[in-house]
């Protein structure tokens, strides 16, 4: 069982970028980086709506102090809080046989591609074929997948609280890969994501540099854009899709 939201608008704000060029710096990456919640869909917000009331856990203790100390921390820190208390719920809840059962069952069969944004498997498909394609969430293994194989997402870097580490090491392991594009939705990861690439942009050894970078701003308001992006989108895809469909 999902709790289907409402569908969100779709916007775009490319800061004067035309979208032509916006076109070919999608389509000419040699890798694409996605994040994964408040990214292309909710899946941590569906499993705490499904698993802690559907399924019972509103009543255990544990969660009960759990959540009470989540809901301090996002009054004192706000955004920065989820990060540490996702990691502290996995290993609180996600951890047993039992549960990765249920959770593989609720994301699988089809579910996963009505917790997407509008627009995300239409804009996956029309990527390249030869583009490689990473899923790098602080979500469990099991989730990541089930989104990957919808999206036809080639790898998936499981809880992931690093960011910056992970980055270095996909463009160690990939000297070929030049040109990457990257989308996230949380601003500090996004910073820290883009002065990585920046740094490997401007390595003093030349054979351990990469071309270039750009970075695609999720939000979920138009009042908050990050001017470091390329360009800012709304948790609908849409209009992103008919850049790159439809802009000659």
């Amino acid at each position: 069982m999902f709790v289907k939201e409402k569908p969100k608008k779709s916007w775009i704000d490319t800061n004067g970028l035309d979208g032509k060029i916006l076109k070919n710096i999608i389509l000419n990456s040699d890798c694409l980086i996605t994040d994964l919640d408040g990214t292309i869909a909710d899946p941590a917000k569906q499993i705490a709506i499904y698993d802690n009331i559907f399924n019972g856990r509103i009543l255990n203790p544990f969660f009960i102090y759990w959540a009470g100390k989540t809901g301090i921390k996002q009054i004192i820190t706000g955004k920065e809080a989820e990060s540490d208390s996702w990691k502290e719920y996995i290993k609180l809840f996600l951890r047993n046989v039992d549960e990765l059962h249920k959770i593989e069952e609720q994301f699988s069969n089809g579910k996963v591609e009505s917790l997407l944004y509008l627009g995300v498997k239409e804009f996956y498909r029309l990527l390249p074929r030869n583009m490689l394609k990473i899923l790098m969430t602080r979500n469990i293994l099991e989730i990541g997948d089930a989104f990957a194989v919808e999206l036809n997402i080639s790898i998936v870097a499981d809880e992931v609280f690093k960011k910056g580490r992970e980055i270095e090491l996909i463009i160690k392991q990939n000297p070929n890969f030049k040109r990457y594009v990257v989308f996230d939705d949380y601003e500090q990861d996004f910073e820290i994501v883009l002065d990585v690439l920046e740094f490997y942009k401007n390595r003093a050894d030349k054979s351990k540099r990469i071309e270039s970078y750009s970075g695609i701003f999720v939000s979920d308001s138009e009042n908050k854009l990050n001017r470091n992006a390329i360009a800012n989108i709304g948790r609908n895809y849409t209009n992103l899709v008919d850049i790159v469909k439809v802009v000659q």
